[in-house]
């Protein structure tokens, strides 16, 4: 696993979409909307091609 903090996850999150990543719950690759998470922080993932989870964090 790995995390990227950036400024903005909503920016981030919708340049990947863009790129033609689907947001869905299985398939490879694969985003998982941007939400609250219970652990405090904003945050969004991306599974990769090879199936590594991509924790995608807004910076507070």
């Amino acid at each position: 696993m790995c995390c990227l903090r950036v400024a903005d996850v909503d920016e981030l999150y919708e340049a990947i979409r863009a790129s033609g990543v689907p947001e869905a719950s299985t398939g490879m690759p694969r985003l998982h909307a941007v939400r609250l998470q219970d652990w405090g922080l904003r945050a969004g993932f991306l599974i990769d091609p090879d199936g590594t989870q991509l924790t995608l964090i807004e910076q507070r």
